[in-house]
């Protein structure tokens, strides 16, 4: 965070190559925790997720049913924690894979996308020059159409912050009706249960997706790198590294990008 270099990360990551001993199967997932107890959320979801996927009933053979039902499991649980989680949450954007074919589960707005290499020009002097991003996920948004009803009609608002003149500043936000609280950016989480009150859910999202081996890798990532990089920039500045197969130097690269466009 800018002019706050002791702020504790609250940010977790999930990394599970053959999942239940399968070598066909991945599952992994980024956490963006917010709040005070933020990072205590993130870790809950990092630690207990992985293991309730791996034992659904449907595991592998519905895949959208045992992730649907691993996060709300996950998220229920959070409420009997130690931790307070009326205004601290975390955001979920995980992928599971098996064999050609992903399932993208998402709750927030962190985000997951494909690259793909595109079929080269003819005569093309340097090969492996042209790509496009795929959205795995939709980020949700207060004043996204949907997610805005269903909040107004639990009783909650959407609005953004105000300046002295009434402007508005920065993302739309979830509010209380007659408080100004718990203002938060993002339609879907887990935790936060004073904006679960007004609408705010943790049900993903889930998309499904069949890899062509034109697809080469993904990134998966919270708004931290998303707010201030596109799709499209985010597939130019990994290309390289990809190609040299520096996952580090690619996640290094990214950071360093948005950290220059944050500040």
């Amino acid at each position: 965070m800018p002019g706050n270099a002791n702020k504790v990360n609250q940010d977790s990551f999930i990394e599970c190559p053959n999942l239940r001993m399968n070598p066909e199967v991945f599952f992994f997932a980024v956490a963006d925790g917010h709040g005070f107890y933020g990072r205590e959320v993130s870790t809950f979801v990092k630690q207990k997720l992985p293991n309730y996927l791996a034992a659904h009933q449907t595991f592998l053979t519905d895949n959208k049913a045992a992730l649907t039902d691993s996060v709300e499991k996950v998220a229920t649980e959070l409420t009997a924690q130690e931790f307070d989680v009326n205004f601290s949450g975390t955001t979920l954007v995980s992928v599971l894979m098996q064999g050609k074919k992903l399932w993208c589960a998402n709750s927030g707005d962190s985000r997951a996308l494909m690259a793909r290499m595109l079929a080269d020009e003819p005569g093309e002097q340097n090969p492996g020059r042209h790509w496009m991003s795929i959205a795995l996920s939709r980020d949700h948004k207060p004043d996204e159409r949907g997610e805005a009803e269903r909040i107004f009609n639990k009783g909650g608002r959407v609005e953004a912050y105000q300046d002295e003149e009434g402007n508005p500043l920065g993302p739309a936000r979830v509010w209380l009706m007659d408080q100004d609280i718990p203002g938060l950016a993002m339609s879907r989480s887990l935790g936060d249960l004073v904006a679960a009150s007004v609408g705010v859910i943790y049900e993903p999202e889930i998309l499904e997706y069949d890899i062509t081996p034109e697809d080469k890798f993904m990134v998966i990532g919270s708004d931290g790198i998303f707010e201030f990089l596109q799709n499209e920039e985010v597939v130019r500045i990994v290309v390289p590294f990809w190609k040299t197969g520096d996952m580090q130097g690619a996640c290094d690269a990214l950071v360093k990008e948005a950290k220059q466009t944050w500040l």
